[in-house]
């Protein structure tokens, strides 16, 4: 239903570090209530290997912030995004630069 006592805000939050939206805070007005607004979520990239295939996050959004009252009581909402891992453990060996002498201990 359309906000009826001033404007109804969502924000959106994801745990810091993780990800980024490409937008955090929606206003819908009596004019708009009804047309979809687009939030993209970003994965960070890291180098870090975490053991699994796929990592949870959460997207919660919260309407604390409206000005009408009726969507500023509503309770959090919270979306689930599953990130696939893209790294791997390993390393390289590369017997290009090792040098020895014949009969050499070393």
């Amino acid at each position: 239903a359309a906000p009826e006592n001033g404007d109804a805000v969502v924000q959106a939050a994801v745990p810091q570090g993780t990800a980024t939206l490409t937008v955090s805070t929606f206003t819908f007005t009596a004019d708009d209530w009804d047309v979809p607004q687009l939030c993209v979520y970003h994965a960070n990239e890291d180098s870090t290997v975490l053991g699994f295939g796929e990592l949870d996050f959460n997207i919660v959004f919260n309407t604390s912030a409206s000005v009408d009252t009726l969507y500023a009581s509503l309770d959090d909402v919270t979306v689930s995004v599953v990130v696939t891992e893209d790294d791997t453990a390993g390393i390289a060996v590369s017997t290009a630069d090792v040098l020895t002498a014949e009969g050499s201990p070393n």
